[in-house]
């Protein structure tokens, strides 16, 4: 009488051990599939920064030096790197022309919009264009001063040239422009506090250093010097003259905005010379005697001085 009822519990037994029987373990991963790179769909995200090159690239750094240093770094002569440097240049601050000739030497020499690059730098540096110019021919760099070309007009003909200027009018279809030059002066001297500085001197000539603050008087070669204790502040202003020197300047873009009577730093094509008219405002005899000309160039560019 127990046989069938052990016959059933022997059957119950066998079907769950079966069921908890484990599935046999997945064939392995191939070593090819293995150590492939994670899928771009399933690799992490990662959050960039602004494109190199970029405006707002160029204005995350403080300084248009440190933003100089990070498009070095891009290797010069790269077309990212220039992306680079460019956009240092357009933030409006950058100043460092030295720099800018020693480390991107090959590629101001070999680029279509380098002196377009150069022309913005010196106006951003207060467009002191033929001591700027100079900087440019020590380091070989083929920009020149307009001075230099009137000079020599055969030898300069189809040469680029930066000069400061300030537009004057339009004539037959030109532009009249007035060449600049910057000056500087010492535009006030005071002392602060209320103190009074005094200074008096035996002979016709002497001279006075002081980085700050004057002490007592000293009697030295000859030359005796008395001042009274107080703090010298020297500001410096910056501004414009005319040179005597009319431009006539035509056009190679129609559109090109200019500014009556603003001075501006301009790149041209020098085409050489023509004698001065009796209507320019020139007289017709130069400090040396020599019989005055007038430059022509074909305008590229130019930008505003900062």
């Amino acid at each position: 009488m127990r046989s069938p009822l052990i016959f059933l519990c022997l059957i119950g037994v066998l079907s769950s051990c079966a069921a908890v029987t484990p599935k046999p373990p997945p064939p392995k991963m191939p070593a090819e599939e293995a150590f492939n790179p994670i899928p771009a769909a399933a690799a992490p995200l990662v959050e960039e920064g602004p494109r190199v090159g970029s405006n707002t690239w160029a204005r995350q750094f403080r300084r248009s030096y440190d933003c100089a240093i990070a498009a070095r770094a891009e290797h010069p002569g790269t077309e990212r790197a220039w992306a680079a440097i460019s956009a240092c240049v357009r933030r409006g601050d950058f100043t460092h022309l030295g720099e800018l000739v020693a480390d991107w030497h090959d590629d101001l020499e070999s680029r279509a919009d380098a002196p377009a690059l150069l022309m913005r730098v010196i106006a951003a540096r207060g467009g002191a264009v033929r001591e700027d110019v100079r900087v440019l021919r020590e380091g070989g760099i083929a920009v020149f001063d307009l001075k230099s070309a009137t000079l020599q007009p055969d030898v300069y003909k189809g040469k680029l040239v930066l000069f400061l200027a300030a537009f004057e009018a339009s004539e037959d279809g030109a532009l009249v422009l007035i060449e600049q030059a910057r000056t500087t002066s010492v535009n006030s001297i005071s002392a602060p506090n209320d103190s009074v500085i005094t200074q008096r001197s035996t002979a016709g000539r002497a001279g006075v250093q002081t980085n700050g603050f004057l002490g007592s008087g000293e009697v030295r070669g000859g030359y005796a010097t008395e001042s009274r204790r107080g703090r010298l502040e020297q500001r410096l202003d910056f501004g414009f003259t005319e040179t005597g020197t009319m431009v006539l300047a035509h056009l190679d873009r129609p559109t090109l905005a200019l500014t009556a009577s603003t001075p501006a730093v301009f790149l041209a094509k020098f085409e050489g010379t023509r004698p001065a008219s009796e209507s320019e405002f020139v007289v017709t005899q130069d400090e040396a005697g020599a019989a005055r000309v007038t430059p022509v160039v074909r305008l590229l560019g130019q930008h505003l001085v900062r």
